[in-house]
C-alpha cells in the first residue's frame, strides 16, 4: 500500500491569523504571483472541505480499530410475570428456591413473581471474516485520497490564481497600448479635420479613418472591460476588494527551463495526484472485492458475562458465564449478487483508470504542444510589433508631405495596435501555457509558481 502523505492540520484560528496578516499586506502592497498563490492557498474554502474530508477519514480508521478492541457493555432489566417457567428459573436464579416450591399446585399455577436483572458483559471479536481488516485498509486509503484531492486542490487552485494574474499583466500592458494607439489615433484626425477644412484632405479618406478610430476606441473599452474581470477574479479568489489588487512584474520573452520532451511530462503525469487517486479507487475496489468474497465466511466472538438477579434487591447473586459464538450466513441469498457487483466495480475502476490514463496523456500533449507553439511564436510576435512600428513611422513623413492618405497612417495605427495585441497575447500564452502543461502534468507545485515568478521579474531586454 502506498505510504499516506501526511494532512496538515489548520484550525478556524489559525487560518483567521494568516488572513488577517496577509489581508493588509494585500491591500497595501505590490503582490507577487508566489504571495498571490500563497494567499489564495490560506484562504480557500474547498481546501476546508477537504482537510474535513481528510479527518474524518483518520477517525473512521480509529473507529475501525477501536472495534478489534474488547467491548465491555451493561444491561438491566425488571420482569414480573406468572409464567410457570420464568418463575421457577428467576427462584433458581436469585437463590431463593425452596422445598416448598415443589409442589406440584404452585408449579403449576405460581403467583405473580418478580426479577430484576443486571449483566455486564465482556466481548471480544476473534475473527470477523476479514471485515475489520478492510474497513482498516479502506480508511487507510481515504487517508492517502484526501492528501491526494488536497494536493490536486492547491494546483487547480495555482493555477486558476496564475491565469488571473498573468490576464491582470497582459490587461494592463494592452490597455496602455491602445492608450498610446488611441491618442495618436486622435491627433492624427485632429490634424486630418484641419486639412480637411482646407480642402487638402478628402472627405472620403477623412471618414474613414474616423472608423478607424472609432475600433481603436472599442478595442479600447473592451480591453479595459477584460482587464477589470481579470482583477476582480484576482480579487474573488484572494478575497479582497478589486481596487485593493495591485501586481507587480511584467510579462518576459525569457525562455522557461531547457527543451523538455513531451514525454517527460506525461511520465510526470502517470505519477501526478490525478493518476494516483485512480490507482487509490482501484485498490479500494480490489478490498471491496475480497470483503464481498470473504462475507460467506463466520464470525467468530469471545463473551464473558457476570449476571445478577434479585427480587427486591436486597441481594444479588452472582453467575459467571464464559464462551464463544459463531455466526454463519448459510442461507444468504445476497452473497452471488454482492460478489458479482463488487467485481463488475474493480473492472470499472480498472477501466476508468485506464481511460483517465490516456486522457491525460493527449491532455499533457496538448498542453505542451500549445506551449512550444506560444514559445516559437514569440519572436515572430516582437518582430510583427517592430515592423508595424516601423511602418507608422515612414508613413508620417510622406503624410505630412501629402504624399499619403489619414486613412493610410490610421491603418498603420490600426495594424500597430493589431500587433501589440498579438505580442502580449503571445507573451500571456506562454506564461498561461507553461502553466496549464505543468497542471496538465500534476507538477504545478510551488517550484512551478516561483519559476513563472522569477520569469516575470526578468529584464526586457
Amino acid at each position: 500500500m502506498d505510504a499516506e502523505v501526511p494532512i496538515m492540520r489548520f484550525t478556524s484560528l489559525s487560518v483567521a491569523v494568516i488572513l488577517s496578516v496577509l489581508s493588509p499586506l494585500i491591500a497595501h502592497a505590490e503582490l507577487t504571483l508566489e504571495s498571490a498563490v500563497e494567499a489564495a492557498l490560506s484562504r480557500s474554502p474547498g481546501r476546508g472541505a477537504l482537510r474535513a474530508q481528510a479527518l474524518e477519514a483518520e477517525a473512521a480508521g480509529r473507529e475501525t480499530f477501536g472495534m478489534r478492541l474488547p467491548r465491555l457493555s451493561a444491561r438491566s432489566g425488571y420482569t414480573r410475570g406468572d409464567d410457570p417457567v420464568y418463575v421457577f428459573g428467576s427462584l433458581l436464579r436469585q437463590q431463593s428456591f425452596s422445598q416448598e416450591h415443589f409442589d406440584v399446585g404452585r408449579m403449576n399455577e405460581p403467583a405473580l413473581h418478580t426479577n430484576f436483572n443486571n449483566a455486564l458483559e465482556l466481548g471480544v471479536p476473534l475473527f470477523s471474516a476479514w471485515e475489520l481488516q478492510s474497513r482498516q485498509q479502506l480508511s487507510a486509503l481515504a487517508v492517502s485520497d484526501a492528501a491526494l484531492r488536497l494536493e490536486l486542490d492547491a494546483q487547480r487552485t495555482r493555477f486558476q490564481v496564475a491565469d488571473a494574474y498573468l490576464r491582470v499583466l497582459q490587461g494592463g500592458a494592452l490597455v496602455a497600448a491602445l492608450d498610446r494607439r488611441v491618442a495618436d489615433a486622435s491627433a492624427d484626425i485632429e490634424s486630418a479635420r484641419k486639412l480637411q477644412e482646407k480642402g487638402l484632405v478628402l472627405g472620403s479618406d477623412y471618414e474613414a479613418a474616423r472608423a478607424i478610430q472609432a475600433g481603436l476606441r472599442m478595442r479600447r473599452v473592451q480591453a479595459g472591460r477584460a482587464l477589470e474581470a481579470a482583477r476582480g477574479t484576482l480579487a474573488i479568489l484572494l478575497g479582497v476588494a478589486p481596487e485593493a489588487v495591485q501586481v507587480s512584474g511584467r510579462l518576459s520573452e525569457a525562455p522557461f527551463g531547457g527543451d523538455e520532451s513531451v514525454q517527460r511530462f506525461v511520465q510526470a503525469a502517470e505519477a501526478g495526484p490525478e493518476l494516483r487517486e485512480a490507482g487509490l479507487q482501484e485498490k479500494a475496489a480490489a478490498v471491496n472485492r475480497r470483503q464481498a468474497d470473504a462475507s460467506v465466511l463466520p464470525r467468530l466472538s469471545a463473551f464473558g458475562m457476570l449476571e445478577a438477579n434479585s427480587r427486591d434487591l436486597d441481594r444479588n447473586p452472582l453467575y459467571r458465564m464464559f464462551g464463544v459464538r459463531a455466526e454463519w450466513a448459510f442461507g444468504d441469498f445476497s452473497y452471488f449478487p454482492r460478489r458479482e457487483r463488487a467485481r463488475r466495480q474493480e473492472e470499472a475502476v480498472r477501466g476508468q483508470r485506464a481511460r483517465l490514463k490516456e486522457s491525460v496523456g493527449v491532455a499533457v500533449t496538448q498542453s505542451y504542444q500549445r506551449f512550444k507553439g506560444a514559445q516559437e511564436s514569440v519572436p515572430l510576435a516582437a518582430e510583427a510589433v517592430q515592423r508595424a512600428e516601423e511602418s507608422l513611422k515612414r508613413f508620417w513623413p510622406l503624410y505630412r508631405e501629402g504624399r499619403q492618405s489619414i486613412l493610410e497612417v490610421l491603418r498603420a495605427e490600426a495594424g500597430l495596435a493589431d500587433a501589440q495585441a498579438g505580442y502580449w497575447g503571445t507573451l500571456y500564452e506562454v506564461h498561461q501555457g507553461y502553466a496549464g502543461l505543468l497542471l496538465a502534468a500534476g507538477a504545478l507545485d510551488a517550484e512551478g509558481i516561483a519559476v513563472l515568478d522569477r520569469n516575470l521579474r526578468e529584464v526586457q531586454p
